[in-house]
C-alpha cells in the first residue's frame, strides 16, 4: 500500500452515553513539525462505536500520526491501582488532586470506553502513530494555572476565552466564540490532540509513564504519558 499523503491526530474524551467526545485533526508537515492544517471534527457522540466510525468516516485512506485518549493506557497491579504518573500528578498539582482518582475507583467509561478505542487504534496499520495518555483537566491547570473551565468553580466567561487559548494553541484560525458553550466533552477531546501533537514534536519531553515502565503494564501497545513542563 503507498503512503497516504493525507495525516491525522485524533483526541478522545470517554464519557458517558452521548458525552464521548472526539477531536480529529488534519495535519501536515512545516519545518519539521507537524502542525494542524484544520479540523475535521469536535463533537460529542453517542457511544464508542459512534466514536471509532466517525474517526474512520474522516480519516479515511489517511493514516493516523499520533493519538491522545484521557484513559488509563497503563495498568498497574498495585494498591488501588495507582500509578507512578498519578501520585506524581497529585503530589505536583495539590490544588486538582482530586482529579486523579485511583484506577481502580474509576467509572466504567473512562476504562472501557478509553480501552476500547486503544483497541480499535493496535488493529489499525499505523496503530493510532504515537499514542499518549491525556489528562485534559489537570493539564489545563498545569499549561494555565487556573481550573478546568467546565469545573465547579471556574470563573464565569472562562470558557469562551478557554477556546480561543486552546485553538490558538493548536494553530487554528476558528471563532472560539462559537464553540464556547460546547460541552466539554469537545474541549476535553481537543486538549487530547495538543498532548499527542506536542509530544509528536518533541515539544513536550516529560514522559511519566517513565517512571513505571519496569512495573505497568501496557495491554494495548507502548504508550507514553507526554506532560508539559510549566512555563
Amino acid at each position: 500500500m503507498p503512503p497516504s499523503d493525507r495525516h491525522f491526530v485524533v483526541g478522545y474524551d470517554p464519557g458517558g452515553n452521548g458525552r464521548h467526545g472526539l477531536a480529529v485533526l488534519q495535519v501536515q508537515q512545516q519545518q519539521g513539525l507537524w502542525v494542524a492544517s484544520h479540523t475535521v471534527a469536535v463533537q460529542a457522540l453517542p457511544d464508542v462505536h459512534a466514536v471509532i466510525a466517525c474517526a474512520e468516516a474522516c480519516i479515511g485512506t489517511g493514516a493516523l500520526v499520533a493519538t491522545g485518549v484521557d484513559t488509563l493506557t497503563a495498568w498497574s497491579g498495585g494498591r488501588s491501582g495507582w500509578r507512578q504518573a498519578d501520585r506524581w500528578l497529585r503530589e505536583r498539582y495539590p490544588t486538582v488532586k482530586n482529579s486523579v482518582a485511583s484506577p481502580n475507583s474509576l467509572f466504567g467509561s473512562m476504562s472501557i470506553g478509553g480501552g476500547l478505542l486503544l483497541h480499535w487504534l493496535s488493529q489499525r496499520q499505523d496503530q493510532g502513530g504515537v499514542v499518549t495518555e491525556a489528562h485534559p483537566k489537570v493539564c489545563y491547570y498545569a499549561l494555565r494555572q487556573e481550573l478546568h473551565p467546565w469545573a465547579k468553580h471556574a470563573e464565569p466567561g472562562q470558557r469562551a476565552d478557554s477556546w480561543r487559548w486552546l485553538l490558538q494553541e493548536l494553530g487554528l484560525d476558528l471563532p472560539g466564540e462559537a464553540l464556547a458553550e460546547e460541552a466539554d466533552h469537545g474541549f476535553d477531546a481537543l486538549m487530547g490532540c495538543l498532548a499527542a501533537l506536542r509530544g509528536l514534536n518533541g515539544q513536550w519531553t516529560l514522559d511519566l509513564h517513565e517512571a513505571g515502565r519496569a512495573t505497568e503494564v501496557h495491554p494495548f501497545g507502548w504508550s507514553h504519558y507526554w506532560w508539559p513542563i510549566e512555563r
